[in-house]
């Protein structure tokens, strides 16, 4: 079943990139820098991502060089948005994935973890929803326990013109938008400890956070 999925969602995001990439370029005069830091990227590896939009899970994956080796992108999404009928299932189809509060993390990461393990790839936003208020609040301890769990590499991304994007701002071109990927690192270069506790991961969380909103200053 897995596998069907996998194939769907590969061919979904080819199939979408030309017409996202020229909707990008026209509206959003989008300049993508860092991409030399994903060129080569193999193996399992995680995106960390600031989110101002609900544009950003388009712009991450239509932002890398085009070639069926990237894909599928698998990203982890609020449940809620899967209550949407008019959205679940393009999204779904798209490679998102609900992730669920409040069974622990081993089980709500767990689905994200065997794509990891498999040596695929998955977009996470660290503080774990859109923000509101133009500054991430504090990032949750998901993205500290997959890196460790699956030993991999995590990928900032900072993306700088989509915050409080209206249909008005697309339409009238009002907006430039830029995306930065960074150098990949990995929680050791945060910290040598095992992650034990609650509090080592959040130590951890707000340290891969810190990692993206540091790009900011490089856009």
């Amino acid at each position: 079943m897995f596998y069907i999925a996998r194939i769907i969602a590969k061919i979904s995001q080819a199939l979408i990139f030309v017409p996202c990439r020229v909707i990008f370029r026209w509206f959003f005069r989008l300049k993508i820098l860092g991409q030399e830091y994903i060129r080569d990227l193999k193996g399992p590896y995680i995106i960390a991502s600031n989110h101002d939009s609900y544009v950003d899970p388009f712009l991450i994956a239509d932002a890398y060089p085009f070639g069926l080796k990237y894909y599928p992108f698998w990203f982890v999404a609020e449940r809620r948005l899967f209550f949407r009928p008019h959205i679940a299932l393009p999204i779904f189809i798209l490679g998102a994935r609900p992730i669920i509060k409040g069974i622990g993390l081993n089980h709500a990461t767990k689905k994200f973890a065997k794509i990891l393990d498999g040596g695929g790839h998955i977009v996470i936003f660290p503080r774990g929803k859109k923000s509101t208020i133009g500054r991430p609040a504090v990032p949750k301890r998901g993205v500290a326990y997959l890196a460790s769990r699956c030993d991999c590499p995590i990928v900032p991304v900072y993306i700088k013109g989509l915050f409080q994007l209206s249909l008005s701002d697309v339409v009238r071109r009002r907006r430039h938008v830029t995306i930065r990927y960074g150098k990949p690192f990995t929680i050791r270069e945060i910290t040598s400890k095992k992650l034990r506790t609650k509090k080592d991961l959040a130590i951890v969380a707000k340290g891969v956070m810190a990692r993206v909103m540091d790009l900011r200053h490089s856009v």
